[in-house]
């Protein structure tokens, strides 16, 4: 049995597509570049906002330097409030503390975005830990991971990163944690053949971990 179970947050915990979406539109908008709307959010989340604007919209570093702060910028003052909790959420929390497992956050949202979300959703006291991006935009999310086992002092073959997307699956490879794809979020699928084991709702993950029938 895992020691920790580590959830990424936007396509897991919560559905942020509104807020994210319209906070690329910003960062498009404040450069007067056209943006490719869905086509390219659904490859962005998951990403570093300045990685994604380089590597995926073909911005220059200073140009998505100056993306990323209107995006920030958006995502500070309306986007964070563009969200819901996924149905089933709260009482797989529940399950998961009822069974003695500790609980973080792996993300590469801000960390204090990330920490004022669980505030604004009444969560923030379910997790042991919660690390998300610096202010710099300079960590993976191996890195991410590999912090919040550090500040647990659990190891990592004790815990088990969940995740919607494939940055999520090689960011746990790397950091040496077991991973678990759920497909209902952003970027894995039910017919993926990607990655098994998956998740299709939260309740799924709690029957995985056999804490439910």
């Amino acid at each position: 049995m895992y020691k920790l179970i580590l959830f990424d947050m936007d396509g897991t915990l919560i559905d942020s597509y509104e807020g994210i979406a319209r906070g690329y539109a910003a960062a498009f908008a404040a450069l007067s570049r056209p943006f490719a709307g869905d086509a390219f959010v659904r490859r962005a989340i998951g990403l570093p906002v300045r990685q994604a604007l380089e590597t995926l919209g073909g911005l220059t570093p200073p140009q998505a330097e100056t993306a990323a702060a209107a995006y920030h910028a958006y995502y500070e003052r309306q986007g964070r409030y563009q969200l819901q909790l996924y149905p089933g959420i709260r009482p797989l929390l529940q399950t998961l503390e009822n069974a003695g497992l500790r609980l973080g956050i792996a993300t590469l949202k801000r960390e204090a975005f990330a920490k004022e979300i669980l505030r604004d959703l009444a969560l923030q006291d379910r997790f042991a830990v919660v690390c998300g991006m610096n202010p710099l935009s300079t960590l993976s999310k191996a890195d991410v991971i590999t912090r919040c086992l550090a500040l647990t002092r659990e190891n990592a073959e004790d815990a088990l990163m969940i995740g919607d997307t494939v940055h999520d699956r090689d960011g746990a490879a790397a950091a040496g944690t077991d991973f678990l794809a759920v497909t209902y979020g952003y970027g894995f699928t039910n017919d993926a053949s990607f990655c098994a084991p998956r998740a299709q709702d939260p309740a799924a993950i709690a029957r995985w971990l056999g804490l439910q029938s």
